[in-house]
């Protein structure tokens, strides 16, 4: 038996074993579309109806539509649950825009979501914990949310370097004069999107209203800033 036979042999058997590797399901197009959607809307602005509708090479328009207004209608909710799950926190290479529009499909659709390709079963895995939430917070929706805490990782840079950053990209940094900790409390309670503050006793802590979304931050990317809550 020649060795070139037996490379040949060889070559054979792994293009088989290649051809039977069963491969992960694509993620469903309506998903990919409407995350597309969700993330040129949340980012760029404009009319969410003409981001949609602009996706003329797919047939189903008004379901892509439907599913991304309710996932901004729900979108602090969503992004609350994924918190408390720590969903983009431990699964860090799912993309951020189609959990939430799978996490839509879930919790608020007729038709529920299921499906084979990795994203779905991953959403899937946290169902029983993302149905409690949404649940807590219907029953509980007038309750005041808690604001999202940011620690600076002053290893990759100082907490002057990361306000002075923020603030450069536009956002407004909030002070706060005294050591009173319930107008501390009240006034972190008001912030608007786009205001941040500095934490009143964790010095490397800093406060960003509820609503906040800082996922595809480049300092939390490369880990200059962690998402926590104040506890932690």
């Amino acid at each position: 038996f020649s060795i070139s036979n037996l490379i040949c042999e060889n070559a054979r058997s792994i293009k088989l074993k290649m051809s039977q590797f069963n491969h992960s399901e694509k993620v469903p197009q309506i998903y990919k579309l409407a995350a597309k959607c969700l993330q040129q809307f949340k980012e760029k602005g404009g009319s969410l109806k003409e981001l949609v509708f602009n996706q003329r090479s797919f047939n189903n328009i008004k379901g892509i539509y439907a599913l991304v207004t309710k996932t901004v209608q729900n979108y602090s909710q969503i992004n609350d649950m994924f918190d408390k799950v720590g969903l983009l926190t431990k699964e860090t290479r799912f993309n951020p825009w189609l959990a939430r529009i799978l996490a839509t499909q879930l919790l608020w659709s007729d038709n529920g979501l299921c499906g084979n390709c990795t994203p779905i079963k991953i959403i899937l895995s946290y169902r029983s914990e993302l149905e409690k939430y949404a649940n807590s917070n219907l029953k509980g929706s007038s309750r005041v949310m808690k604001p999202r805490y940011v620690r600076v990782n002053t290893f990759a840079l100082t907490v002057d370097e990361a306000i002075n950053g923020f603030i450069n990209e536009g956002w407004e940094f909030v002070e706060h004069c005294g050591d009173d900790y319930n107008s501390f409390i009240k006034r972190i309670s008001s912030l608007q999107n786009g205001q941040f503050m500095l934490d009143l006793h964790i010095k490397e802590l800093l406060v960003f209203s509820h609503k906040t979304e800082l996922y595809n931050h480049e300092t939390y990317k490369s880990k200059s800033i962690f998402l926590q809550d104040k506890v932690a």
